[in-house]
């Protein structure tokens, strides 16, 4: 499924399309909750009873690669595209719905996203460059820049415009540090907190 803000995608020069399990989420982060009830209870404390996002993938999101995300976003000024499997198990809601609530889940962890920073959503499998983006590219027509982040990048034919996050750590300031080279911004990592 392809969804999308057309008003937003009018304003959009660049993409970053992004996973969410093992990218912006980690298996480092996951054994943390495992092993700290309290730090387990923090995490839950954000989660707000969204019906389409369940607390079991919301907890285990990465404080750190959210805030990473959203400087990316901001110092690239790129909008957001998920490719995430998460997009398969809201299928069968209201579409809106999801969107929101997805955009909702990721501004309760971090404040800093920039405005309209969502773009959309597109599912796909195993080489999401072939079965989400560039279905996703082809439908709204997109002529601007895009990149990818994906802990299963490692599967796409064609890695040229991919940053492969380890699912270990997820997304991280060396990530950070090869978008921004693919976008062509010979720039450091920036922190925006306005």
């Amino acid at each position: 499924m392809i969804y999308y803000k057309k008003n937003i995608l009018k304003e959009t020069q660049n993409i970053v399309f992004f996973d969410i399990d093992g990218t912006l989420s980690s298996t480092n982060e996951w054994q943390l909750l495992m092993d700290n009830p309290k730090y387990k209870s923090f995490k839950e404390s954000f989660y707000q009873q969204w019906k389409t996002i369940k607390l079991v993938d919301f907890r285990n999101l990465n404080h750190i690669s959210i805030a990473l995300f959203a400087n990316l976003l901001r110092q690239s000024n790129s909008k957001a595209v998920c490719i995430s499997s998460w997009n398969v198990r809201g299928s069968g809601i209201c579409p809106d719905l999801y969107f929101q609530q997805l955009k909702e889940s990721f501004e309760s962890i971090y404040q800093h996203f920039p405005e309209n920073w969502l773009l959309g959503y597109s599912s796909g499998e195993v080489d999401r460059n072939v079965s989400a983006i560039q279905p996703f590219i082809e439908k709204t027509n997109f002529k601007g820049k895009h990149i990818a982040i994906d802990d299963g990048g490692f599967q796409y034919l064609d890695q040229s415009l991919t940053v492969i996050v380890k699912s270990r750590n997820g997304f991280d300031h060396q990530d950070y540090e090869k978008a921004l080279k693919l976008f062509n911004i010979n720039e450091k990592v920036k922190l925006f907190r306005e």
